[in-house]
């Protein structure tokens, strides 16, 4: 029996299908040099190229191995989430987006939210993977697929910014991407799309917002910050491209 078939390593059919090489992520139990040196054998012979591994931010001792076999930290996850005010207002500039399929404003908002995904931060992972699912998530949330609405800014020459949203446990609405266009940035575009979000959400009963972005992403901390958002988790992303 493997080390996948033990539960080491998991096959992510999505990703190797849409990047084109095989990967994984970690779900073992405790991380040392013994078990990544295991891992890596049966994942190589798999044709796993990089495994993805979440820490939480008080193992030291796990991120040390990581580190010896040459993986590297990609990512400070962090969730914000806040309590719905029942009382927020949806802002006149903001609208649902009714479009069929996402514009190129669009496309180019959903690639400017990910300025600091782990997916463009490693510079092992080459830029097309990135775009490739940058390129699909806004697809498939403009198509209702994986995001119940998407509400945004227009402008003269198309969205000047963008929020995605879904409702997760019948009372928790979810940011998935949020971006502003560079022109528009520092004009409180974001804070708007911020408050019509959460009048969306209390719209459909949800008491609570939560948001995940990159604890490196300053102009997203601050602008959840500003927002009376608070902290919720933190997790720790590595890649670890086996055999490099």
């Amino acid at each position: 029996m493997t080390d996948l078939e033990l539960g080491l390593l998991e096959p992510l059919p999505w990703d190797t299908e849409n990047f084109g090489f095989g990967v994984a992520r970690w779900t073992g139990g405790e991380l040392d040099a013994t078990a990544l040196r295991a891992a890596e054998q049966s994942g190589r012979t798999a044709g796993i190229r990089l495994v993805y591994v979440n820490l939480r931010p008080d193992q030291p001792a796990a991120e040390r191995a990581l580190e010896q076999v040459g993986a590297t930290l990609v990512d400070r996850k962090t969730n914000f989430a806040k309590a719905l005010d029942p009382a927020t207002r949806w802002p006149a500039e903001v609208q649902e987006f009714a479009g069929a399929a996402p514009t190129a404003a669009l496309v180019e908002l959903a690639l400017a939210s990910g300025v600091r995904s782990r997916y463009l931060v490693d510079p092992k992972m080459p830029r097309a993977c990135f775009e490739t699912l940058y390129r699909l998530w806004i697809a498939r949330s403009v198509a209702r697929q994986i995001a119940d609405t998407v509400l945004v800014v227009p402008g003269a020459a198309g969205e000047d910014g963008m929020v995605t949203l879904k409702v997760e446990d019948g009372h928790v609405a979810r940011i998935g991407l949020i971006a502003v266009s560079a022109g528009c940035r520092g004009q409180g575009v974001g804070g708007k799309l911020l408050r019509a979000a959460e009048a969306w959400a209390v719209g459909r009963g949800c008491d609570r917002m939560e948001v995940i972005t990159q604890g490196d992403n300053q102009q997203a901390v601050a602008l959840y910050t500003r927002g009376g958002y608070t902290v919720d988790w933190t997790k720790h992303v590595w890649h670890w491209w086996l055999g490099q």
